[in-house]
């Protein structure tokens, strides 16, 4: 419990509107220290950024698997300035918890789209933040794959998204997909949390 506060401490002092972040049951914070993985699901699916000392890790609790995001200093700040613009907090909170109890991958996959959708209010940089991180992910579930099928998995990633097409994927291959939709379903549900902790200290 000591090292917890503690690390609760450091991250409160250098970003003192994350003393109001919502989902502290939910995300584990600790300060991270380079060399430090992006994203962990567990052992076999890991993807790594570049160092960084000013590194904070979030650890979703309650996740099928264990999900790490690690988020640079100044991207935190950076939501936190343009929290204020951010809308609908209320209807993607719902909708996101739904999202994430759901066994159903389609139902899933309608939120995550939703979710991608709300975040796009975070304008300019959140693009391509999101983009960045989404695409890591991917690649680590991939990790280890015969080139063929992991392009499979993506096709059908694509299909699953445009409702287009038939199809056919292993078990396996279906639980890497529901894994990367719960995966951005996380990542939202953190950004929700900045966003409301950024606005409750305005």
């Amino acid at each position: 419990m000591r090292e917890v506060t503690t690390e609760r401490t450091k991250i409160n002092r250098a970003f003192p509107f994350m003393k109001n972040f919502p989902f502290g049951d939910e995300f584990a914070m600790e300060v991270a220290s380079p060399p430090v993985m992006a994203m962990m699901f567990d052992e076999d699916f890991s993807t790594f950024k570049k160092s960084n000392p000013n590194l904070i890790n979030f650890t979703h609790i309650g996740s099928p698997s264990t999900m790490v995001i690690s988020m640079y200093s100044d991207e935190l700040e950076w939501i936190g300035n343009v929290a204020d613009s951010i809308r609908s907090l209320d209807k993607i909170a719902k909708r996101l918890d739904k999202g994430l109890k759901t066994r159903d991958i389609f139902l899933k996959r309608d939120i995550a789209m939703e979710a991608e959708a709300w975040l796009h209010q975070i304008k300019d940089r959140s693009a391509s933040l999101s983009k960045e991180t989404f695409n890591e992910v991917i690649q680590s579930l991939l990790g280890g794959k015969p080139l063929a099928e992991a392009v499979s998995v993506i096709n059908s990633v694509n299909k699953m998204y445009t409702k287009k097409g038939v199809i056919s994927v292993s078990k396996e291959n279906l639980n890497i997909i529901f894994t990367y939709f719960h995966f951005k379903l996380v990542y939202a549900k953190l950004i929700l949390g900045i966003v409301i902790a950024s606005k409750i200290s305005l």
